[in-house]
């Protein structure tokens, strides 16, 4: 008598219920690193040509511990519906989140195309009000301009001794301004 209800513990419909919370909870704790994995690679001036192998992972780990969890599901129906469900989960939140990011990145791009003038004239008037160029931009402008979320501005600003050098750009060119030229975009 002890053996079956020890049996009747283990296949109930709490454990089953258990069972199937723990399984969700790895479908959107993994779901979500995916997409803020598809988010950063999205974000990179290289989307959608330079896919970064670590993005495999997140997929990956996500579809594979939810498949090992569906199999301990009671019937076979159930186990291939949590595993595609999955699947589809998983896929579905890198993409989003891939798409996203590229959104986020071409915004700042425009800010960036949009607002160079402006950061020039600004770092212009701070060498004549102090006779050098800031160290960075933030020492000028808070916040810093062209920023994506998670990533930072994707505007570059070096100074030299003498001048400063800003630029930005995608997979398809690069927009470049200094301290005697202003910023013009090159394909």
């Amino acid at each position: 008598m002890q053996a079956l209800s020890h049996a009747n513990e283990s296949t109930g419909p709490a454990v089953h219920r258990r069972r199937v919370a723990a399984i969700a909870v790895v479908v959107v704790v993994g779901s979500s690193f995916a997409f803020l994995s598809g988010y950063r690679w999205g974000s990179d001036s290289l989307f959608p040509f330079h896919a970064p192998l670590w993005l495999a992972i997140p997929v990956s780990v996500c579809i594979g511990i939810t498949v090992i969890g569906a199999t301990r599901l009671s019937s076979r129906r159930r186990r291939r519906l949590v595993a595609g469900m999955a699947v589809i989960a998983a896929v579905s939140a890198t993409t989003a989140g891939a798409l996203l990011g590229d959104r986020a990145f071409h915004e700042a791009y425009d800010n960036c195309i949009n607002d160079g003038a402006a950061i020039q004239a600004e770092l212009r008037a701070h060498h004549e009000e102090h006779g050098t160029f800031p160290d960075d931009l933030s020492d000028l402008i808070e916040p810093v301009p062209c920023r994506v979320v998670g990533r930072g501005s994707i505007l570059e600003y070096h100074r030299s001794a003498t001048g400063y050098r800003i630029a930005f750009g995608d997979w398809l060119g690069e927009c470049i301004g200094t301290d005697v030229e202003p910023l013009a975009c090159h394909k």
